[in-house]
């Protein structure tokens, strides 16, 4: 114990430091970090007019599944941080989908549906996680996705008949009445409903 005790002693402060920072830690990407990775420098979001930094940030709130549940645990409020197995579930599910949304060739081969309603299932409830960032309230009202729909396609773009329609569908019951809110297991049946033919 006293030879241990002596290798430490004799370990400069800066690797000391460095160890304690990296072992103590999680490893993951900050906001800024993860919108440098993710976008191209010319791209990058920022808080003026059309930055849509807002929408970064719930992106960022919505894929740090892990660290937000560190954040809630402790007393001290962590900055939200996108851990690498959040990263790489949320490419994951992104990936799962495109291939499925794209690849007219398993619809050919008689593949199973249920590989791409599994991937839009998974999609929902990212998408879910994201709205949800917005107000934080575990229901996403059809006011909040008409925010997103400004934010990125512009004023009134959701005031567009095909978008109402998909909306329409997304906040009705199975008993016709119309929704304010979604919780995420409504939020992922909307979206079946638009997109999966019953």
């Amino acid at each position: 114990m006293r030879a241990l005790a002596f290798i430490n002693d004799d370990v400069p402060n800066d690797i000391q430091n460095t160890w304690n920072r990296y072992t103590k830690r999680t490893t993951g990407l900050d906001k800024m970090s993860l919108l440098k990775w993710l976008m191209p420098l010319h791209a990058g979001p920022h808080s003026g007019p059309g930055g849509h930094l807002g929408l970064f940030d719930c992106l960022v709130h919505g894929m740090s599944a892990s660290a937000n549940h560190h954040a809630n645990s402790t007393s001290v409020s962590l900055t939200p941080v996108v851990l690498l197995p959040d990263l790489l579930i949320v490419m994951a599910i992104c990936k799962e989908y495109a291939e499925a949304a794209s690849d007219t060739s398993l619809k050919s081969q008689h593949a199973d549906d249920d590989d791409c309603e599994y991937a839009i299932m998974m999609l929902s409830v990212l998408a879910f996680r994201v709205y949800d960032s917005f107000q934080k309230k575990s229901m996403v009202t059809r006011d909040t996705i008409h925010r997103f729909l400004t934010d990125v396609y512009g004023e009134d773009s959701y005031k567009r008949l095909e978008v109402r329609a998909v909306l329409d569908k997304m906040y009705s019951s199975q008993d016709g009445s119309v929704l304010s809110a979604l919780s995420g297991s409504q939020f992922c049946h909307g979206i079946a409903a638009t997109t999966v033919d019953g």
